[in-house]
């Protein structure tokens, strides 16, 4: 999970969880996520083409990973347009 604050939770690895990362969103921001299968990473894209890109461990054959966005400002809104 990434937040608009730009503040990173990852369950898959420890050097991603609770700490800062150089992405924030608000009001107005479209947030495109990409998963890579074969690359196991994470990406994050705002509708202005700045990305943020995560490595994972691959999820067990029988679980899935379900990646959100948090949300920190009052009536702050984002749109997933695709999942890929």
């Amino acid at each position: 999970m990434i937040g608009s604050d730009g503040f990173s939770n990852s369950h898959s690895h420890k050097e991603f969880n609770s700490v800062v990362i150089p992405f924030v969103f608000g009001q107005g921001d479209t947030i495109f996520i990409e998963y890579d299968f074969v690359l196991n990473k994470l990406k994050f894209i705002k509708s202005n083409n700045q990305f943020i890109e995560l490595p994972m461990i691959a999820p067990p054959l029988d679980n899935a990973y379900h990646p959100c966005v948090a949300l920190y400002g009052q009536n702050d809104s984002v749109e997933l347009i695709e999942w890929k």
